[in-house]
């Protein structure tokens, strides 16, 4: 995974195994992180594609963290990786947000209920994108639907289901989300996607990195 994605992202995104940090010591993760390259250089920049090697990469900056299985066969899997993953989102969401001036924070209502669009992106534009990837599933291992804050932003499981962060359009359905927002009430929904999950969680990481501002090294040291 590593390897594909350091192939296909453009330049300004580094790929490499490791922990994300603060300036405090706290620390979460182990697996695939995509950061800004061009002001978090590596030390061993120079020694290419030596991923057994685990960095630790600023929170400031991080794009995204993939926690990637070989296998989801039962639920302690899977409930394991989401608690990764929620510590990666928990942590890297503590740093300094850049505000997203097109956000609505409220939605017109239907049926009673403020509906999700169009609050399809979230309030803050360095929202870090998290995701799961594993190689097989099986079908019969429950992915829960239920709000929890720092929730995954997509899971690509095996190669013929996703799931992602359901929002209401009233009339128009449910439709799936770029971005995991604990205000959208549908919660994560498992979708049949036949042979092209991985596909799909490959451009819908390429499109968040595309969306994702971080807050630029100049603005953190005038702060």
């Amino acid at each position: 995974m590593c390897a594909l994605l350091e192939d296909i992202l453009p330049s300004k995104f580094g790929v490499c195994r490791g922990f994300v940090i603060t300036e405090d010591g706290r620390s979460a993760g182990d697996d695939l992180i995509v950061y800004d390259k061009m002001s978090c250089p590596m030390l061993r920049a120079n020694i290419s594609r030596q991923y057994s090697i685990k960095e630790q990469i600023p929170v400031e900056a991080v794009y995204a963290y993939i926690e990637c299985k070989h296998s989801i066969v039962d639920n302690a899997v899977v409930e394991k990786a989401i608690i990764q993953t929620k510590n990666v989102k928990e942590l890297v969401l503590s740093r300094r947000s850049r505000t997203n001036p097109e956000y609505e924070k409220d939605g017109p209502i239907y049926n009673g209920k403020v509906r999700d669009w169009p609050r399809n992106y979230p309030p803050i534009r360095n929202q870090p994108f998290c995701a799961i990837f594993a190689r097989t599933f099986d079908p019969k291992v429950t992915i829960s639907s239920r709000h929890q804050e720092f929730n995954p932003d997509f899971l690509v499981l095996g190669p013929n289901h996703i799931a992602t962060q359901s929002v209401v359009l009233g009339p128009d359905g449910i439709k799936g989300a770029l971005f995991y927002d604990d205000k959208y009430w549908a919660g994560l929904r498992v979708e049949s996607a036949p042979a092209n999950a991985c596909g799909m969680g490959l451009i819908t990481l390429l499109q968040a990195l595309s969306w994702i501002k971080l807050v630029s090294c100049h603005a953190l040291k005038a702060a």
